[in-house]
């Protein structure tokens, strides 16, 4: 129980952490708003976090967008290569017939039937398709940890901004 403790707590230090920055950053800006609003802290604090957001998110967005762009272009550029047969052997084993006779004619002291060509194949095949599955899970599950310790961060920092200094006192 103790290590689970010790878990809760060192994620929760790192939210503060990030606050703590947060907070350290963007309180001049927040102490002009206050006073553009006549000391009232609460909508100061709202668009402070709001200026947050947007420095936060519009980069996030476009390096997205940069990523994506450039897996869709990798993603096109196999598929010419595939369309130009220079990745059918890889992608497609269609005749595996013709690559055991050739096996045999050019490398006569390997035994095909025991080799098991397509079993290879379709192993190998299936390997990479689980290694895909695997890197998009992790992916996603990462993206939707950032947003949640994000949203927990932007709630905290406005409270931050709000009360930091009866906490300081």
């Amino acid at each position: 129980s103790i290590y689970v403790v010790e878990l809760c707590v060192i994620n929760f230090a790192s939210v503060i952490v990030q606050i703590a920055i947060l907070d350290i950053v963007f309180y001049p800006l927040f102490a002009r708003l206050r006073r553009g609003f006549g000391g009232r802290g609460g909508p100061a604090a709202g668009v402070t976090v709001l200026i947050v957001v947007l420095s936060v998110i519009l980069p996030a967005v476009s390096v997205g967008f940069l990523v994506t762009k450039q897996a869709i272009d990798l993603y096109q550029a196999i598929g010419v290569k595939a369309a130009d047969m220079g990745l059918d052997g890889l992608l497609q084993i269609r005749d595996i017939g013709a690559a055991e006779a050739w096996l045999g004619a050019h490398a006569p002291w390997l035994d095909t039937q025991t080799l098991n060509l397509k079993g290879i194949a379709m192993s190998f095949l299936a390997k990479v398709s689980d290694y895909g599955v695997r890197i998009g899970t992790s992916i996603a599950s990462n993206v939707l940890t950032s947003i949640g310790t994000f949203a927990v961060v932007l709630f905290s920092l406005f409270f931050f901004l709000l009360d930091g200094g009866r906490f300081a006192r």
